[in-house]
This record gives structure tokens, C-alpha cells and sequence, in this order.
């Protein structure tokens, strides 16, 4: 969830501004109840931008012949295979300070609004009836011992609830007065509208914007209540109402968030200073804001689909199999784990280019061989964009064995069950949120055992022979392998026979879940046969 936050950020202080400006600009020729439902345009605009998100198109795996990569390795020096030691038990992470600094802020903001809703649902109320025979006046609301000023409490039945010596501190035209206030509110469900604003702050709380919007959405809550209530009043009672202000704000009940209070300090005396103007609203303008508004709902639709074309959310079915993300083997034997950030492009017909290798780390060299394998591992996948253009994916490969990446906690128990290998731990892991998009899998086929193959002879490995081959076997209903076919080859004349003979056992490295119950043809695998530093010293 923060990271959808911060995704909202710029568009969300693009709609704060928006109505900010609009707030300024239109309060003096337009009045409060207009700007009052202009701070709507925000949720609306928030949730149409994020609907039209959601219906644009996903950037997946596409569910074809998968394209695997394996790495030479000698039997000799390590007893695991590569999928063992690959198959995370669990995957560290570098710790996220922002999201958890976010999430920080959001569980104690959540509990303050939690807190204040208990206040006012355990509020001792005391039901009574009318105060007075004087026309308008309430025949029925409810008092409390725990408030000392007028307040609104309810979502749905809103109820007016007063100070138990209100008649002492009211006079009866002061009373009627503040019912028609609480009155407006409660015909408007208020304090729901308020309930939603807090929602949103409480979303976006790391956003200074967000606070400026709360304020000044209440301050015109009031003020549109105000203009309501005094739309045909004369000066006497415009005066009285002001008294009525004064007091209540003396007397002002600190009673939470949720219900509607009749004035603080503030928002007193700017209500004030507005109560002595009438305001006659600008028909044109009018209907130009609306207009405007409109225009800026469309829009919303537009910078979501924009979005989320930069963007898309792939909704992940699984993480990459051992097969999909082999180690350089050399970095396999030192124990040596990488990661690498890549971005690229995916062209309409799925098409892999230009691929960038942004950020590596490793826990001990090798980093050109870990963007080499990460490099091959995106350049092959064949994915499906649904005919657009997809640029600028970024995308995070991790070697982590074991699960360890930067545990030791994890390594010490990955150590337990393989007491021969050597793990280094890496140094810090490249963050969640560098990556923009994660990857649908298919996983109707993947390996359950992989292994490196093998060289020739040690004397090869020793001299330092290196060889690359492309293989293409099919896999039957059981995951066996079988009617291998050796593509290509790339390796010195003179040792081309002997690696022939080894690529064409391709099928003894391998053992798959086949959940198609049927045999897959055309299963390519990129062999390559790397000697160890070790074996290279000897």
C-alpha cells in the first residue's frame, strides 16, 4: 500500500494545488457552499484515475515455450544442485526506512481516528425535548456531562448533542440558532464527508498538502453552514449568531476528530469576517468551475491510463524458478551471490531492447557475469504487451542462495543443511522499490532439479576451455526430458566433439513439473561451460 502512496503523490498535489488555487480564487465571487463541494473533486478524481488505471493492459510472461539458461559446474567440488541452493527459504530484503516510516504514521493516525470514534460511541447521551415554545426551535436532541459545547455526533442519524447546563449558557434565539447550524450539517451527512476527508489524510499524511486541505475543507464546512443559516437573516441576527460563536468557542469541547464542532479560534474569525458580506454567486463563473471541474475529471481518467502505461502492474503469479535466474558458476562456487538492477523495453511484439544494467552489487566480483546471466535471462523471456509499447521497465534480478542474500541468520541455517558450501553475504540489498514492474510466470512448466553441466575432463576445465551451447529437447508428461537437439555450439574446433557429446546430455540436468499433463515440445536451454577460479589455480 505505500507504495501506491507514493505513486499518488504527484497527482495528488496536482489536485491539492488545483483546489487550493480554486479555494482562493472563487471563495470571494462564488461563496462557501461551491468551494465547500470543490474539495470533492479530489476523492472523485483519485478514484477515476486509479479505475482507469486498473482496465489498461498487464505486461506478462507469455505462456509459450520457456527459454532456460544453465551454467557449467563440476561434480567434483560441490555436492548441491543449482535449484537446491537457488530455492529461497527465505528471500532477505534491505529494510524500506520510507515505507515503514509511512506505515508509521498511517497505524497512529488510524488509532487517533479509532480512539475518537470510541470517545463519541461511549458518549453519555440523555435524550430531551424542547427547550422552548419559540418557533423553530428543536423538539428533541440530547445532552451529555462529558461536553461543554454543542457537537454533531452520528454518520448516518446525526444527533445534536448539547452541554447539560446548555440552557444556562444560551440564551432560546441563541438555541435555535445553533440547531439550524447543526441542523445544515446533519441534512448534508457532514460528518461522513468529514469521515472521508480524514481517510484521505490519513492516506497521504506524508504529504504537507494534504493538512492545508483539511483545514481549509473544514474552514468551508463551517462557513457554508453559516451561509445557509444567514441566507435571509437580518442584522440582528447575524449579530447574535456572532455572540453565539464566541461563546462556543470559550467553551470548546477538544472531543476528537469525527464530529462537527460549532467554531474554534480560527476558523471563528474567519467566519466571522465572511458573515458580513452576502454573497451573490456569478452565474457564468459558475457554470465555467463546472465546466472546469469536468475537465479535470476527464483528465484524471487520462493520467491514470498514462500512468499505467509508464507503469503497468504486472500482479505477480509466482516468483522465478531456479531455472529462470542461473548464477554465473564461477560466483556459484565462491559462493558469491548478486543483484542486478536492469531496465529495458518491450516492443509490441514482445520484443526485448535495450537493456541496461542500472545497478549491481555482489558479495565478492564477478558483476559483469552477473549482468551478463541477468541480461540473458530478460533478453529470452517472451512476453506479451497486448500490441503497446512498454519502456523503461525496471526490473530487480536477485542471486540469493538459500534464501541468504544479507541474513546471517539465514545463512547459518542454509549452512546446517549444506555444510560444504561457502555463502558470502551481500553487503546490502538493492531496494523493492527501485523495481517498476514484477513478472508474471509460467508456471505450467518449471524445474524441480537442475544441475550445471558437466566439462569433458578436469584437464579442460583446468586450461581454461570456456563453451556455450543452445539445446532444444521436449519435455513429457512426467518432466523427463528427452529427444535432445543441440542447436548451436560455440566452442574451439579441436574440443567441438567432446562438448557435443556433453550438450547432448543436456536431458540427464534436468527434472520438471509438467502441469499440462502433456508433453511440451521445443524446450531450449543456454548451456555454458565456465572454468572455476579454483580449478584454473590447480
Amino acid at each position: 500500500m505505500s507504495s501506491w502512496v507514493f505513486q499518488q503523490q504527484l497527482f495528488f498535489s496536482f489536485l491539492a494545488i488545483l483546489v487550493l488555487l480554486g479555494d482562493q480564487f472563487l471563495s470571494k465571487r462564488l461563496g462557501s457552499i461551491f468551494v465547500y463541494k470543490l474539495y470533492l473533486l479530489i476523492p472523485v478524481c483519485l478514484v477515476l484515475a486509479n479505475l482507469s488505471a486498473s482496465d489498461t493492459f498487464n505486461l506478462e510472461f507469455e505462456q509459450a515455450t520457456p527459454t532456460i539458461q544453465a551454467v557449467s559446474s563440476g561434480y567434483s567440488n560441490v555436492t548441491d544442485s543449482v535449484s537446491e541452493v537457488l530455492n529461497p527459504v527465505s528471500e532477505a530484503r534491505s529494510f524500506d526506512w520510507i515505507g515503514t516510516v509511512w506505515w508509521s504514521g498511517f497505524v497512529f493516525l488510524l488509532f487517533i481516528l479509532v480512539i475518537s470514534f470510541l470517545k463519541v460511541s461511549f458518549l453519555p447521551l440523555a435524550p430531551r425535548s424542547g427547550f422552548s415554545s419559540e418557533e423553530n426551535c428543536r423538539e428533541k436532541f440530547f445532552t451529555s456531562r462529558n461536553i461543554s459545547s454543542p457537537i454533531l455526533i452520528g454518520f448516518v442519524s446525526p444527533k445534536i448533542v448539547l452541554p447539560e447546563n446548555y440552557d444556562q449558557i444560551y440564551s432560546n434565539r441563541q438555541l435555535s440558532l445553533i440547531f439550524s447550524h447543526e441542523e445544515v450539517h446533519a441534512k448534508r451527512y457532514d460528518n461522513l464527508w468529514n469521515l472521508l476527508a480524514l481517510i484521505v489524510v490519513i492516506t497521504f499524511w506524508i504529504n504537507p498538502l494534504a493538512w492545508v486541505l483539511l483545514y481549509r475543507f473544514r474552514l468551508f464546512k463551517e462557513c457554508s453552514c453559516d451561509e445557509i443559516v444567514l441566507a435571509n437573516a437580518v442584522k440582528s441576527d447575524r449579530l447574535e449568531y456572532a455572540k453565539t460563536m464566541v461563546i462556543t468557542n470559550e467553551l470548546k469541547t477538544d472531543f476528537g476528530i469525527l464530529q462537527s464542532h460549532y467554531g474554534d479560534k480560527r476558523t471563528m474569525i474567519t467566519r466571522i469576517e465572511r458573515m458580513k458580506n452576502k454573497f451573490i454567486p456569478s452565474k457564468i463563473l459558475n457554470i465555467t468551475t463546472k465546466g472546469f471541474c469536468l475537465l479535470v475529471g476527464c483528465l484524471s481518467i487520462v493520467w491514470g491510463q498514462a500512468v499505467a502505461g509508464e507503469k503497468s502492474s504486472l500482479q505477480s503469479l509466482g516468483t522465478f524458478s531456479s531455472l529462470y535466474r542461473q548464477p554465473p558458476r564461477q560466483a556459484f562456487f565462491a559462493g558469491v551471490q548478486g543483484e542486478v538492477l536492469l531496465q529495458f523495453n518491450v516492443a509490441e511484439d514482445g520484443e526485448v531492447s535495450n537493456i541496461k544494467a542500472l545497478q549491481v552489487v555482489t558479495s565478492g566480483g564477478f558483476e559483469d557475469q552477473f549482468v551478463e546471466n541477468a541480461t540473458f535471462l530478460v533478453k529470452n523471456a517472451a512476453f506479451q504487451t497486448k500490441g503497446k509499447l512498454v519502456e523503461d521497465v525496471k526490473y530487480i534480478v536477485r542471486y540469493h542462495y538459500a534464501g541468504v542474500g544479507t541474513s546471517a541468520e539465514a545463512r547459518d541455517e542454509a549452512l546446517k543443511k549444506m555444510p560444504k558450501r561457502d555463502i558470502k553475504l551481500l553487503p546490502y540489498s538493492i531496494p523493492d522499490s527501485e523495481a517498476t514492474h514484477s513478472f508474471n510466470i509460467d508456471q505450467s512448466l518449471y524445474a524441480i532439479k537442475s544441475h550445471f553441466p558437466r566439462y569433458p575432463s578436469k584437464e579442460l576445465e583446468m586450461m581454461g576451455v570456456s563453451a556455450e551451447a543452445t539445446v532444444e529437447f521436449d519435455v513429457n508428461s512426467n518432466g523427463i526430458p528427452f529427444n535432445v537437439r543441440v542447436i548451436d555450439l560455440e566452442v574451439q574446433d579441436q574440443y567441438r566433439d567432446l562438448f557435443m557429446e556433453e550438450a547432448q546430455q543436456a536431458s540427464e540436468l534436468y527434472v520438471f513439473r509438467n502441469q499440462t499433463s502433456s508433453t511440451v515440445e521445443g524446450v531450449r536451454v543456454k548451456l555454458k561451460w565456465q572454468p572455476s577460479i579454483q580449478m584454473v589455480q590447480r
